[in-house]
């Protein structure tokens, strides 16, 4: 076409659709919160899990940004620099009190401090903690802190959770994000079909 001298104009190649490969099941779930040892190990694998916190997010919570009356966290300065509150489980709010009351924290201070309770708990370091209570584990998954944000995000599909619930809840901000868990996850559509198929009988 350069040679005719006749300009064209080639659309850009889609990227290929991104497919969430691995997450964990309720069951595996409460296996990896079974072998936790001591509160703080079990407080932190409870916040990932019912939050669907990014590391990064787990690491700045601070006390304050606590309200377990409503049994909800206010997350600051989350990704886009968005502010969002998110929502846990009785279950996680009771931990918590606990963990709390027992380390007797400041309100201004980090929920979760490094060993020396010099600085607050690095997104490294919340690698190795969840590195080290998987290993106690029989699960031949690589488990890390991300992949229970995946799988908050497919449970709840799961379960029936509405898609605008889910994206409000990671953080997203296009809806296309949270479509991606949908696509991902056949046992999701089949269990919504399930859910909402008309009964027309035999």
């Amino acid at each position: 076409m350069q040679f005719l001298g006749t300009q064209i104009k080639l659309a850009r190649p889609k990227k290929p659709r991104r497919i969430i490969r691995d997450y964990l099941t309720e069951k595996e779930i409460r296996e990896i919160i079974r072998n936790c040892r001591g509160l703080r190990e079990k407080a932190l694998i409870l916040i990932l899990a019912y939050s669907g916190l990014r590391a990064r997010e787990v690491c700045a919570l601070k006390v304050s940004d606590m309200n377990l009356a409503e049994r909800s966290i206010l997350v600051r300065d989350g990704k886009g620099s968005q502010d969002r509150i998110v929502h846990v489980s009785e279950g996680c709010v009771k931990v918590l009190r606990k963990y709390l009351s027992l380390n007797h924290k400041a309100k201004d201070g980090f929920l979760f401090m490094s060993k020396t309770n010099s600085h607050s708990l690095s997104p490294y370091a919340l690698r190795k903690i969840i590195k080290r209570i998987a290993k106690r584990t029989a699960l031949e998954k690589r488990v890390y802190p991300h992949l229970f944000r995946h799988s908050l995000a497919t449970n709840l599909l799961i379960n029936g959770c509405n898609l605008l619930a889910i994206q409000e809840q990671l953080g997203h901000r296009n809806i296309q994000t949270t479509l991606i868990y949908l696509h991902s996850t056949p046992l999701i559509r089949r269990a919504m079909y399930d859910r909402f198929c008309p009964r027309y009988g035999k």
